[in-house]
């Protein structure tokens, strides 16, 4: 078990890797399909979503 030893949130590495992978694949088809109206809509909204990272890390984080 090195890798918990190295990364004891591995938990929490595996969530954001999957959070990325989940929004960066939508954001991209939105801007791609659609012109910068939709991409100015929709980069805001992958950032909103990117800021719900911060309560999971916290609790990770907490004792």
């Amino acid at each position: 078990m090195i890798a918990e030893t190295v990364f004891p949130n591995f938990e929490f590495l595996n969530d954001l890797c999957l959070l990325v992978k989940n929004i960066v694949p939508v954001v991209f088809s939105i801007c791609q399909s659609s012109l910068t109206a939709s991409c100015a809509v929709s980069i805001p909204l992958a950032l909103a979503q990117l800021q719900l990272i911060e309560p999971i890390n916290r609790a990770y984080d907490a004792p």
